[in-house]
């Protein structure tokens, strides 16, 4: 090979080397944001897509006596047909079952009977169908309703439940439907009222969790003080007025139950993670403590582990950061071999806050210390900032939010080949945040802002009902394999 031959090879090589770096590093093609607003994470929805995952066992007793119009008999089965429909079914996540009461309580199916919401929805059409038929009296003998669905194994049972993987408690709700004081006969009625209540009481102490919905009796709504003292908590009382479509009343009580029975995910793919954690001062200390407390969690849903015999990550590594005028890089991705170190890494953030939410010099730090080649791994593995603020950047000086550098700094962290993605803090202004962070995320905003639809409220402890969620979609938009229900 002569020598101008040389150089013309050695520079064509110089260019391919150049395209594939180019390659390498090229920004990612983005569609549109996905906004998680508090309706997708928590609201009912008959989308398939939108299925709620509830690692709860949950079963419902319907009063179908005398009192019940039959067609309002087949609302309260529609609404346990709505709740069965928002949910994903099996018997890692969400079980159901179902008790009939009037005179005497009936087991109609139980948790371990069907294998999925097809056979569930099944046995509910046929119910409606045979709605007469199930009706066995006049009477309304809730306190056996409350006995049998602890007594009943295949029921909630008296022990508390926990995953065999997790060790975490597997919620036990009671959902009670009725539209009138539990009734025997008028020469005891005080007896069956503390009967009831007795059963509520041990129900409690079993650590079964109830919902009530007060369904008007003849069309009026009676008071029923008796009521309160079998549910859990009263926010988990519904009464349902004359006014109110009663098949639509699941919709009032279900992302409550979203929120109190979420399930764990571990997500085994490799992926280069950077947690960025806002200490600006609009966030109240304790609320900085419950956003660690999530960070902690979210960190447990990406396995990190370390193969020491080839001296290499086997799976995710988590950088941890936090900011509000200053930037504070609290821990490196290599540093922390498995989940342990991260969790203490993420305890040792100084419960403090401070002024100014610098969220562009966040990002920058990204890329310079906590996601930089250097610290990462390269070989194609994801690099993805996740940042949890509660507003906009407020930068040291300044008037008023500015934006633009944050958007900014976002667009250049994608074009060397580092997502964002945006963990909307509560909130209780309903534009603060949003447009910044649309503009500033990759592929997902995750939004708990407060007061952005009616009956919305959202508070920092709610955050831990979010994280299944959060790290199941960024495990699939980053991965292809290595993610499972825990």
């Amino acid at each position: 090979m002569t020598y101008d031959q040389t150089l013309r090879s050695n520079f064509k090589m110089k260019i391919v080397f150049a395209l594939l770096s180019l390659i390498a590093h090229m920004v990612t093609v983005h569609g549109d944001v996905e906004i998680f607003d508090y309706d997708r994470l928590f609201g009912l929805s008959n989308k398939t897509e939108e299925q709620k995952y509830m690692c709860a066992d949950i079963v419902f007793a319907i009063d179908i006596s005398c009192s019940v119009k039959n067609r309002d008999k087949k609302k309260m089965v529609t609404i346990v047909e709505n709740i069965v429909k928002g949910t994903k079914v099996n018997e890692k996540i969400t079980r159901f079952g179902l008790v009939l009461f009037d005179k005497g309580a009936r087991k109609r199916f139980g948790l371990n009977n069907n294998g999925n919401a097809d056979e569930l929805l099944s046995q509910l059409a046929d119910l409606k169908t045979n709605i007469k038929k199930a009706h066995k009296g006049c009477k309304t003998h809730t306190w056996k309703a409350l006995e049998l669905v602890r007594t009943d194994e295949d029921l909630l049972g008296s022990v508390s439940r926990y995953d065999t993987e997790t060790g975490r408690e597997r919620k036990r709700v009671l959902i009670l439907m009725t539209d009138g004081v539990p009734f025997d006969s008028k020469n005891n009625l005080i007896e069956v009222a503390d009967l009831t209540k007795e059963m509520g009481r041990l129900n409690d102490l079993a650590n079964i969790t109830t919902f009530v919905v007060h369904v008007p009796k003849n069309g009026v709504l009676e008071p029923i003080p008796l009521l309160d003292d079998l549910v859990s908590s009263l926010r988990w009382k519904y009464e349902v007025d004359a006014g109110t479509d009663l098949e639509d009343v699941g919709s009032f009580f279900f992302h409550q139950l979203v929120k109190i029975s979420p399930c764990d995910y571990r997500c085994t793919a490799k992926i280069d993670l950077c947690f960025v954690m806002d200490r600006s001062d609009s966030i109240e200390v304790e609320n900085i403590k419950l956003t660690k407390e999530f960070f902690k969690d979210l960190a447990d849903s990406f396995l990190v582990t370390y193969d020491k015999s080839n001296k290499k990550f086997t799976s995710a590594m988590i950088g941890v950061s936090s900011y509000n005028q200053d930037v504070y890089q609290h821990s490196l991705g290599y540093k922390c071999k498995d989940n342990a170190c991260i969790r203490d890494a993420i305890a040792a953030i100084p419960n403090e806050h401070n002024t100014y939410t610098e969220t562009d010099d966040a990002l920058a730090n990204v890329a310079s210390q906590c996601l930089p080649p250097y610290v990462t791994r390269g070989h194609g593995i994801p690099r993805v900032a996740i940042l949890a603020t509660d507003g906009n950047t407020w930068e040291e000086g300044a008037k008023r939010i500015n934006s633009r550098p944050t958007i900014k700094m976002a667009k250049r962290l994608r074009s060397q080949g580092i997502d964002t993605e945006v963990i909307g803090l509560p909130n209780y202004q309903d534009l603060v945040g949003i447009k910044e962070w649309k503009q500033t995320a990759s592929h997902f905003v995750f939004d708990m802002r407060n007061g952005t639809g009616p009956g919305w409220s959202v508070n920092f402890e709610d955050l831990k009902s979010i994280t299944g969620t959060v790290a199941r979609k960024i495990c699939g938009q980053y991965s292809d394999e290595g993610a499972n229900e825990v």
